[in-house]
């Protein structure tokens, strides 16, 4: 018996959790970093999330990882780690949509977007999707030069 107590999760108790919702509000409000936190407060409040329909959702917070805002990056960096936490092997097919990006943004300068990048990587590949079953289009990407 493991002392997740995300593994003793019941779907029906996600429910209240509406990616639609959140990706409205997310292209919708002008404070796009407000909108992510609170993608992450809602993950951290239900310890396992449903699994359907999250792919307008992702794809607006990837949309938000190639943004030129440090702080916008640095959260949408966050939410993705939030998600991977929330959504499990679900995030799988999500997180290989979202791989690309950010493998890309590893190249940025600041600091503390890596450091983001570098826990949603962890995050995913320990909840979701084993780095082994994408290391060829990891050491892809991370084989280009930095500008």
């Amino acid at each position: 018996m493991s002392d997740d107590p995300a593994l003793a999760f019941n779907e029906e108790d996600g429910t209240a959790v509406d990616p639609i919702a959140f990706r409205d509000a997310i292209m919708a409000d002008p404070d796009k970093r407000a909108a992510l936190q609170a993608v992450k407060r809602t993950c951290a409040t239900n310890l396992r999330l449903g699994g359907r329909g999250y792919f307008d959702l992702v794809r607006a917070v990837k949309s938000l990882m190639a943004d030129s805002n440090v702080a916008i990056v640095t959260e949408a960096a966050s939410t993705v780690t939030a998600l991977a936490r929330g959504l499990r092997a679900d995030f799988a097919q999500h997180a290989r949509q979202l791989l690309g990006t950010m493998v890309d943004k590893l190249k940025e300068k600041n600091t503390g977007v890596t450091r983001a990048l570098k826990e949603a990587l962890a995050a995913v590949s320990r909840y979701s999707l084993p780095l082994a079953e994408v290391a060829e289009d990891a050491a892809r990407g991370l084989a280009h030069k930095v500008p």
